[in-house]
């Protein structure tokens, strides 16, 4: 397993979030990405809610359970690693088939069961030139 490399920020105290800015990492504009890159009935079924749930939460009739947002933000994390190794159009056909550093099991189903450490794990080792 790869060792975490530190790095050190630099703090200052004076440092504060833009109210406003800080809009862009709430759910619906993460949600909104993963609509842009998958479709509404896509990311619905990636999701694992009912497609009319995805419609009424971007049109802000109703707000994401925090589990939802979690999946959310998992899914949008994972995406985020996948494009730093994989081209665009291999990371859909990579999350929905078998992985041979997952012992086989499929990204997304690893991902939805058990979160996205294992899945970032696999995507780091490929990076690294692994092969299972």
């Amino acid at each position: 397993m790869r060792k975490h490399r530190g790095w050190s920020p630099l703090i200052d105290p004076a440092t504060a979030a833009d109210a406003k800015g800080m809009e862009s990492f709430g759910p619906s504009f993460r949600l909104q990405r993963l609509i842009t890159v998958f479709g509404g009935s896509q990311t619905a079924r990636l999701l694992g809610v009912d497609r009319a749930l995805i419609s009424r939460a971007t049109k802000g009739k109703e707000a994401l359970s925090d589990e939802v947002v979690r999946r959310v933000q998992d899914l949008e994390y994972v995406l985020a690693r996948a494009s730093m190794y994989f081209y665009a159009d291999e990371i859909g056909p990579w999350l929905v088939g078998p992985e041979p550093l997952l012992g086989g099991r499929i990204p997304m189903m690893v991902l939805a069961l058990e979160g996205p450490k294992e899945v970032v794990d696999a995507i780091d080792a490929l990076r690294e030139g692994a092969f299972a």
